[in-house]
């Protein structure tokens, strides 16, 4: 017995000296149920972001509160804590995304507890089963989750994907500076191939301009004419694929940059609030078109909610105060690596990725970024250091105030999400009379806003559907949010606001024929046919953006309509 007892006591001790460690790898986990989730129920990571704050940031406070860790606030720390409170302020409580800053602020506490190489080692891992996923889409035997591309990982879109790969290569590459080995050799060259496989221009830069770094320090540079070279690969590489490869998606992007320069003219110093981005857009953009925009612009500008330079988010949204507080932060996180040429190069990769993608908006990049970050903020100037455990009582207070948060709304956005499935595919008028009665619970959430005006309109319930699609058009007002919205009314024979939304969709994008071609029916419809015989004639001199077989048919149905007419027209008006 007392043999028993005393092995029991060693277990113990074990557990408690190493448990804690192991525990702190416990969110890595999401790296690889994440992926699973989505190629076994498709592309849905509603949820996953809730989930993701709610086990990430007990663990990484545990972590950071242990007896044996004095907790030690850096000067990093304070940019970020100082950013977090700015955005907060900026943004009313009901558009507040909590569940984003519950898991960036879990993500930044957790990559303080790790070290770099297992933080490598995660991106290594994480970096492999996308490889894997994106090598079994690219044989036909998992679908792509877009349909206009053939591989997309565990993503909805090849960009991202390639920013994801571009930044484990870079830590599987540090990885294999420090020790040798057939296996991350075949760690880099998989990951190289899944770069290349996912035809991302801008992952393809930031991986150039992160090896370019790499080589110079490896043959002792100055740090001066390093800056230099990155920024000179990077700008030559750039113009190279702005104009030999994808040179209209090139011309897109930079067209969404002057409409973006132009946002931050009207509100410079503050912006216009966090999350807001896609909700001003498109109504610049289309004040831009009747403005500013030449004919080839018009072609290329369509339906957007990002800024493809999350620096020209961040002023639009931020204004000029958030964007010296994001660049003061990564200054200081730059300063601080200088020990560690592993993150900084993941980081460096990351910034370059960011002038021309979108990162910030998804959810394993945002994940990626601030674990870096965080590891990085340990290393910066200490600031206020707190070794005894009374006083850590402070921090455990918005710990749970941030927990109790997320845990509420993932709650109400997991039911609503449900009320939405048994309303659209089993006709349950209880889900929906819940949706009704709790939408200000869930109103924060677009995709499941959106998710819940489609099913709205899909059943035809019409009355319903349009306040709930003003609400979404509130925060991204989209051409074929419009278009339904123009639909309900039409349905519901409330002729004047349908030809409203119509106009405002066919305003938005003037070159987009199906816009005009709700507007030609409308006009049939009311029966007044000279309106009906302009917009006829608008839609057959229009060339659609992307060639498809119903634009084909919409503007043959409208020839016909003009053939059958033109007699009456002539002999007419």
């Amino acid at each position: 017995m007392t043999k028993v007892m005393k092995n029991a006591y060693l277990l113990m001790k074990i557990i408690g000296r190493y448990g804690g460690d192991a525990v702190l790898l416990l969110p890595a986990s999401v790296f690889a149920v994440v992926p699973l989730l989505n190629t076994v129920w498709g592309e849905d990571d509603m949820l996953v972001s809730y989930l993701y704050g709610i086990v990430t940031l007990p663990v990484a406070a545990y972590g950071a509160l242990r007896r044996h860790r004095a907790l030690r606030i850096t000067l990093a720390d304070i940019l970020f804590g100082v950013w977090l409170l700015y955005a907060v302020l900026l943004t009313d409580a009901e558009s507040l995304p909590v569940n984003v800053i519950v898991y960036c602020f879990a993500a930044w506490l957790w990559g303080r507890q790790l070290n770099a190489p297992c933080i490598c080692r995660i991106l290594v891992f994480a970096g492999i089963i996308q490889v894997l996923l994106l090598l079994l889409q690219w044989g036909d035997v998992l679908p792509s989750h877009h349909a206009y591309f053939p591989v997309t990982g565990s993503f909805r879109n090849p960009g991202p994907l390639g920013g994801f790969l571009s930044v484990c290569l870079m830590a599987a590459i540090a990885l294999y500076r420090q020790g040798s080995g057939k296996l991350r050799i075949l760690y880099i060259v998989l990951l190289s191939a899944g770069l290349i496989l996912s035809d991302s221009r801008a992952a393809w830069i930031g991986a150039l301009a992160g090896i370019t770094y790499y080589v110079m320090l490896r043959l002792g540079i100055r740090p001066l004419l390093r800056v230099v070279c990155v920024i000179a690969v990077g700008v030559m590489f750039s113009l190279l694929a702005a104009v030999c490869y994808k040179s209209a998606s090139a011309r897109g992007r930079v067209a969404i940059w002057k409409v973006c320069i132009e946002m931050m003219k009207e509100y410079p110093v503050f912006g216009q609030g966090v999350d807001t981005f896609s909700a001003n857009y498109m109504p610049q953009q289309a004040r831009y078109i009747q403005e500013k925009a030449t004919d080839a612009e018009r072609h290329l500008m369509d339906n957007n909610r990002y800024a493809f330079n999350e620096f020209l988010c961040v002023t639009c949204e931020q204004g000029l105060t958030g964007l010296l507080l994001v660049m003061g932060i990564l200054i200081v996180l730059w300063r601080a690596s200088c020990d560690c040429v592993s993150l900084r190069i993941c980081l460096l990769v990351y910034v370059v990725f960011s002038c021309f993608s979108y990162p910030l908006h998804v959810f394993f990049l945002q994940v990626c970024l601030f674990m870096v970050c965080g590891n990085l903020s340990a290393r910066s100037a200490v600031v206020w250091s707190c070794p005894s455990v009374k006083p850590r009582i402070l921090f455990v207070v918005p710990v749970i105030v941030l927990f109790g948060s997320s845990v509420l709304r993932g709650w109400h956005v997991m039911r609503a999400r449900q009320a939405v499935y048994d309303f659209l595919n089993n006709d349950n008028m209880r889900a929906l009379d819940y949706l009704e009665t709790h939408l200000c619970t869930f109103i924060h959430d677009r995709a499941l806003l959106d998710s819940y005006a489609l099913a709205l309109c899909l059943k035809e319930e019409h009355e319903r559907s349009i306040p709930v699609l003003r609400q979404s058009i509130a925060r991204f007002p989209a051409t074929d949010k419009y278009i339904r919205l123009g639909n309900s009314f039409r349905s519901l024979a409330l002729y004047s606001q349908a030809e409203k939304a119509y106009m405002q969709a066919a305003f938005m994008l003037p070159d987009r024929i199906y816009p005009r071609y709700c507007l030609f029916m409308l006009y049939r419809d009311m029966r007044q046919e000279e309106k009906a015989y302009r917009q006829a004639l608008q839609i057959q001199r229009m060339f659609p953006k992307i060639e498809s077989d119903y634009a084909r048919e919409l503007k043959c149905f409208v020839n016909e309509y003009l053939q059958s007419v033109k007699p009456v027209a002539s002999n007419g008006k």
